[in-house]
């Protein structure tokens, strides 16, 4: 689905997928749609036009809901509530390693990347706080935000609008979080539907999103 960053509102784009994503990315360059599925110990790339699902790699670690597309070292990052560890998935060659334990935070549900400030972001369910994370030790600090009690899941980052985006599972809301390097603020948007459960999020720019999306010769 795609959302309306003013209301939350939610609309069809593919359905069914051939995956059951607990975490999107997105890469802009390539154009390449990654999701990591807990339940299959899985990342897949989505085709936005068909849902179809491509394998890249499984994983041992058990409850992996975190996704986010590192630009710079051309790597996926992911994150497991489980064992609270930090590894990487390599899309090209389905490499995985593992980074580290998380340290300083704990249930990291969603991930997000900074290219331009070259910041990994986490969404730190347990204790409600977004937290940058060393993608080197895994080493997590908070942003000083004060985050509302709730199940927090989806995380993604607009490089246009420099904000990131939460989302909350099951029946929750949309929120933004404004200038999150520096002076961090809290919006909420709205009540996400009529889809549910949106555990994952990925932001991708309009320059990028295709006017004849279901290729039917009609924009």
């Amino acid at each position: 689905v795609s959302m309306d960053l003013d209301t939350a509102a939610t609309m069809l784009i593919v359905s069914p997928i051939g995956a059951v994503p607990q975490g999107l990315a997105y890469d802009e360059a390539s154009g390449a749609l990654y999701a990591i599925s807990a339940g299959a110990r899985a990342v897949t790339r989505l085709d936005m036009m068909t849902g179809e699902a491509t394998l890249i790699t499984t994983f041992v670690y058990g409850n992996s809901n975190a996704l986010a597309y590192h630009s710079g070292r051309s790597l996926l990052y992911c994150a497991d509530i489980n064992s609270n560890t930090l590894f990487t998935v390599d899309p090209a060659t389905g490499d995985v390693a593992e980074i580290g334990v998380i340290s300083g935070a704990q249930d990291a549900e969603g991930l997000a990347y900074d290219a331009a400030r070259d910041i990994l972001y986490g969404a730190a369910e347990r204790a409600d706080e977004i937290v940058v994370l060393d993608p080197d030790t895994a080493n997590a600090v908070s942003i000083g935000l004060s985050m509302p009690s709730v199940n927090w899941r989806g995380l993604t980052y607009s490089p246009s609008m420099d904000a990131l985006f939460a989302s909350v599972s099951v029946s929750g809301s949309l929120y933004r979080i404004d200038d999150p390097a520096g002076s961090p603020s809290l919006v909420e948007i709205g009540l996400i539907g009529p889809a549910r459960a949106v555990q994952g999020l990925a932001w991708v720019e309009d320059s990028v999103c295709r006017a004849d999306l279901d290729g039917d010769g009609e924009l």
